[in-house]
């Protein structure tokens, strides 16, 4: 009993720590679709700007998404597949005409009594070719069905929170770059020692970039990059409220949608579709000042870099980038971006021509 003591007093520290927060009224989360036959599954809305855990609400999840039965088959499916698709094997073997040596006849085809062989270099002989050997590069891509990918995520969601590994927080802002302290605080609220932060946005906020920049077991991640093989690659998966509301509408969408014929096909690549959108990409029309002729060498010797950047930069101070109905639109990222592709543009258009020059 005595022994007992000083478990039992650090156990009601730790439950101090964690009380509930009563000053922030955290909104309940309510079901966009609420299930028919299960209960929903509830989880703790917890913090990151402490150390010390504070639990300041309860949230729903959907049992469809959170609590259905974990297929432990399906997630070795797309673990094999994720491991696979983008594997190349560059093991290779010589056939006989590759080898190096062997091209002319050993011996003569008959009088000596031995066997009849045209080259040295054959698989019979030692040195020689080899027969049905690995030739490089030998992809192993192949697509796993749509359905099996969905699944494959519900079930690993589906087992994080059952085994307690799956946390939800209100966003990803902690008050210090410091990397000591994500590591206090998840040692402190036993996590780890690897952890995954979901967030609903790519650009994550800067503290908690620069902290896990050098902690090598924390890692970030935007919810669309989301994937089975990263969930069991890391002990404990931590998601932000919007993430769950991201999760939830998109699996249930695909769950449900009433088109699988679209989705459930055969995978093909289309090539015509591909060539056409990288076409649109990389053609553009550029200002009348920037179509010298090629050809001609003296142009570019007269050819200033510095003045036609500066021509491109005054001429773009009055282009309008508009919406397509002839509304204009002031968006600064879409004018930098624009600019950034006519100095590349001319850039290229530099040294294509050097290198035609140089070539003369």
């Amino acid at each position: 009993m005595l022994s007992l003591l000083p478990k039992l007093r650090n156990c009601s520290c730790y439950l101090r720590q964690c009380s509930t927060n009563t000053d922030l009224f955290i909104e309940p989360r309510v079901l966009q679709y609420p299930p028919k036959y299960q209960k929903p599954r509830q989880v703790w809305l917890e913090n990151l700007d402490t150390i010390d855990e504070k639990k300041l609400g309860i949230l729903e999840l959907h049992p469809d998404v959170f609590a259905t039965n974990p297929r432990i088959d399906i997630i070795h499916q797309n673990v094999r597949w994720q491991n696979l698709y983008k594997f190349v094997s560059f093991a290779h073997t010589k056939v006989r005409s590759e080898v190096r040596g062997g091209g002319r006849k050993p011996w003569p085809q008959k009088g000596l009594g031995r066997a009849r062989h045209g080259s040295i270099r054959s698989p019979l002989f030692r040195g020689g070719g080899v027969i049905h050997g690995p030739r490089s590069p030998t992809p192993h891509f192949y697509m796993l069905p749509f359905y099996t990918r969905v699944l494959g995520l519900t079930s690993t969601l589906s087992v994080k929170l059952a085994q307690d590994d799956l946390h939800v927080v209100t966003d990803l802002e902690i008050p210090t770059d410091e990397p000591q302290f994500l590591e206090e605080l998840v040692k402190t609220r036993n996590w780890g020692p690897s952890v995954l932060f979901v967030n609903d946005v790519d650009v994550m906020p800067r503290n908690i970039t620069v902290a896990t920049d050098v902690v090598k077991h924390f890692n970030l991640m935007p919810v669309y990059g989301l994937n089975v093989y990263s969930m069991l690659k890391h002990d404990t998966l931590v998601l932000t409220r919007t993430v769950v509301d991201i999760i939830e509408s998109k699996i249930l969408m695909h769950l449900h949608r009433n088109d699988t014929y679209s989705v459930m096909g055969k995978y093909k690549v289309d090539q015509k579709e591909l060539e056409s959108k990288s076409s649109e990409i990389i053609s553009f029309e550029l200002p009348q000042f920037c179509n010298f002729d090629m050809d001609n060498s003296s142009v570019f010797e007269e050819f200033n870099a510095e003045k036609v950047f500066e021509m491109v930069l005054e001429d773009l101070q009055d282009v309008e980038i508009g919406n397509g109905d002839g509304d204009t639109d002031n968006n600064s990222t879409a004018m930098v971006a624009t600019k950034n592709k006519i100095i590349l543009q001319v850039a290229s258009s530099m040294l294509t021509q050097l290198i035609r020059i140089v070539l003369k």
